[in-house]
């Protein structure tokens, strides 16, 4: 699985493309639950020298049967809610839609971006040179590549295109666009503007010579987070906020941030979230403590037997 790439949509028949979904995946699975089993029954004792073994072992047998048994069980969604809106409909992997029984309200949505990158953009080749890559930070700052100076004059976070020029405006569409002087030699060769893109506006690249571009990067989002109230079936109301890595726990539920209408970028309205229940999870957990806890009481019993071997 680590050296063929996996396609679970792709039928099971396919061995090799399917694997956690195939016969010999499950022969395999239940061979090694066999004979672990076997095993821990076999060396099942309450003697103190035993327990690292016992912890190990049924550990391991406790995680690998949840992880079985608890694939089937696992419901995944993902859930587009607006802005000042509550959604409790969210989509399977096949795309269909489903009722579940918690509703999402988007309080507020909120994205942060890194500072942009500025590259060049070779017209013979076709493609974005790997090097250089700028980072737009401050105004009045100056890059040097080859026998170019980029000079940077201004940067707004908020630009529109107006009379041949850009200008400040926080509205929805704006981006983000610097004005650089291209020198070569110490030498003025070109001044102009350059800009990402966004759903209303395209972007602008300065001409350096008849191959190369002086271009802006995407922006690459660094937060983006929601401010939620999630309410159940069962009567739970919780409100907070989820952001990547940081999801948000309510009634067996995992709400994990997804995604965002990057089209629309900072001024985004809606939020993507994936809704994620596995019920067998504490036993997982259960299975990865006696693991810990095997591991450890071999460790020091380890060490105390090494002790009285010297004295």
């Amino acid at each position: 699985m680590g050296f063929i790439r996996q396609d679970v949509s792709s039928p099971p028949y396919l061995l090799f493309i399917n694997i956690k979904h195939s016969w010999m995946y499950l022969l395999a699975q239940v061979y090694i639950l066999t004979t672990l089993g076997l095993t821990v029954i076999r060396r099942f004792s309450f003697k103190l020298s035993n327990i690292g073994f016992m912890l190990n072992h049924l550990g391991l047998w406790i995680l690998l049967a949840g992880a079985a048994f608890g694939s089937g069980d696992i419901e995944r969604y993902t859930m587009h809610v607006e802005k000042n809106n509550v959604e409790w409909i969210g989509a399977d992997n096949s795309g269909k839609f489903h009722e579940l029984p918690i509703a999402i309200y988007l309080e507020d949505f909120k994205v942060d971006y890194y500072s942009p990158q500025i590259g060049i953009w070779s017209e013979s080749k076709q493609k974005l040179l790997k090097n250089p890559s700028f980072n737009l930070i401050k105004p009045d700052t100056v890059f040097k590549w080859d026998v170019y100076d980029f000079e940077v004059k201004q940067i707004l976070h908020n630009a529109w295109f107006m009379a041949d020029t850009f200008r400040e405006a926080p509205i929805p569409g704006a981006v983000y666009a610097a004005e650089i002087c291209i020198k070569k030699d110490e030498k003025p060769v070109r001044r102009g503007w350059i800009s990402s893109a966004s759903s209303l506006q395209q972007p602008f690249s300065l001409t350096i010579d008849n191959d190369l571009e002086l271009i802006m990067k995407p922006p690459k989002a660094k937060l983006y987070q929601s401010d939620i109230v999630v309410f159940t079936k069962s009567g739970i109301e919780k409100s907070g906020s989820v952001t990547v890595n940081n999801p948000f726990t309510i009634d067996g539920w995992k709400i994990y941030q997804f995604g965002f209408d990057e089209k629309m970028g900072k001024w985004s309205t809606t939020s993507v979230f994936e809704l994620v229940r596995d019920p067998w999870l504490p036993i997982i957990y259960m299975g990865f403590a006696f693991l810990l806890g095997g591991a450890v009481f071999i460790f020091i019993n380890g060490v105390g037997t090494k002790k009285k071997n010297n004295d």
